[in-house]
C-alpha cells in the first residue's frame, strides 16, 4: 500500500479498522459463537455475549464484506475462516503490541526482547513459533533447493555427495529438504541446544544436528554450501558482520555461503514486506533491522566473500543473497 492519494489513505483505514474489528470480535469470543453451517440470528449473539446490538450488528456486516463471514438470515463463518482464524491468533500478539511502537519510539526498548524470535524461557512458546515458521518458509524451499544444488554442481566433485550446513536454521525444514532432494547430501542443522527436539519434531531426522552457540561454537569447517537463513536481520551491525564471518568460515575454499533474508532497496522504497518487518524486529529485538542490499554486500564482503548476485522471490518475501568463498581466503 502506497500513502500517495486521499483514496489509498481511505483504503489503509478500511482496512485498519476491519482488523480492529476482527481483533475485538476474537477476545470476545462472538465467532466462538459461530460455524460453517447454521446461521445465528443477531438477537441470539447479543444474548450470548452481552454486547451492544446495534455496533455488533455492524461489526459482523464489516466482516461479511471482507469474506470472513456469510449471511443468509444469520451470521456464519465462511469456508476459509477456520484457517483465516488460524493465522490471525498466530499474529494477534504483534497487533495488540503495536499500542506500544510510541514507547518504542522514544526509548528503543522493544516490547519483548526475543532470542531467535522467542520468549527466552519458555518452550511452549518456542515450539509455536518454530511451527508458524517452518509453514511460512515453505514457499522458499523450491529457490532454497535450486540454489544449493546450483552451488554444488559448481563445485565439480562426483565423488561424493555434498556438505551443507542449515547455519541457525531453527525448525530443520531446509536442512531435511537438503538431505532428502540433494544425492548424497549430508545436512547439518547448527542451532540453539533448545531449537534441536522442535526441529526433530517438526521436520524428521534426516540430517544431523549441532547445539550451540553463533558466536562461541564451532560447528566445523568443511562444508561446501553454508545456508545462512532469516538470522542476521536479528543482530547489530558489529554483531552481523561476526556472525557473517562465523558462516563464511565454515565454508571450504571454493564453497558457497548462500543467505536467504528479508532485503530493502537501497532507496529504501521497499519491498513492503522487508520494510514492514523491520518495524517486527523494532518490537521484538534490542538492535534488530533489515539490511540493504548495500548493507549485505558489505558484510559478505567484509568476511573475505566474493558476492556472486542477489536476488528477491517476492513471492516467498524473501531475498537470496549467494557468495563465493575464494581459495586461500580467511574471513
Amino acid at each position: 500500500m502506497r500513502f500517495t492519494t486521499e483514496t489509498s489513505l481511505r483504503e489503509t483505514r478500511r482496512a485498519w479498522r476491519a482488523f480492529v474489528v476482527l481483533n475485538q470480535l476474537v477476545r470476545r469470543g462472538v465467532l466462538d459463537n459461530l460455524d460453517q453451517t447454521v446461521g445465528v440470528d443477531l438477537d441470539s449473539l447479543v444474548a450470548r455475549t452481552g454486547l451492544d446490538g446495534r455496533v455488533l450488528r455492524s461489526a459482523l456486516d464489516l466482516l461479511v464484506a471482507n469474506g470472513l463471514l456469510r449471511y443468509d438470515g444469520g451470521y456464519r463463518l465462511a469456508d476459509n475462516a477456520g484457517w483465516v482464524l488460524f493465522c490471525l491468533e498466530e499474529m494477534q500478539h504483534e497487533f495488540e503490541d503495536m499500542t506500544e511502537f510510541g514507547n518504542v519510539l522514544m526509548n528503543g526498548e522493544p516490547v519483548q526482547a526475543t532470542r531467535g524470535g522467542v520468549d527466552r524461557e519458555d518452550d511452549e512458546d518456542r515450539a509455536r513459533f518454530l511451527e508458524g515458521l517452518s509453514r511460512r518458509a515453505e514457499p522458499s524451499l523450491s529457490e532454497s533447493l535450486r540454489l544449493v544444488h546450483r552451488a554444488w554442481k559448481r563445485r565439480g566433485i562426483d565423488d561424493r555427495g555434498p556438505r551443507i550446513l542449515d547455519f541457525g536454521g531453527g525448525h530443520g525444514l531446509f536442512a531435511a529438504a537438503f538431505a532428502d532432494a540433494i544425492a548424497g547430501a549430508t545436512a547439518v542443522l547448527f542451532d540453539q541446544p533448545e531449537v534441536i527436539p522442535h526441529a526433530r519434531q517438526l521436520n524428521g531426522k534426516k540430517f544431523a544436528a549441532i547445539g550451540g552457540d553463533f558466536f562461541t561454537d564451532d560447528p566445523g569447517d568443511d562444508y561446501d554450501v553454508v545456508f545462512l537463513s532469516n538470522v542476521v536481520h536479528g543482530e547489530n551491525a558489529a554483531r552481523a558482520q561476526e556472525l557473517v564471518a562465523c558462516a563464511a568460515n565454515a565454508v571450504v575454499a571454493g564453497g558457497s555461503l548462500i543467505i536467504r533474508d528479508r532485503v530493502v532497496h537501497d532507496d529504501r522504497s521497499g519491498p513492503d514486506f522487508a520494510v514492514d518487518f523491520s518495524i517486527t524486529l523494532s518490537l521484538y529485538t534490542d538492535s534488530g533491522h533489515t539490511r540493504t542490499r548495500s548493507e549485505l554486500v558489505a558484510l559478505l564482503e567484509g568476511a573475505g566473500l566474493e558476492v556472486e548476485f542477489i536476488h528477491t522471490v517476492h513471492d516467498a518475501e524473501y531475498a537470496y543473497a549467494v557468495a563465493l568463498r575464494p581459495a586461500g581466503v580467511t574471513p
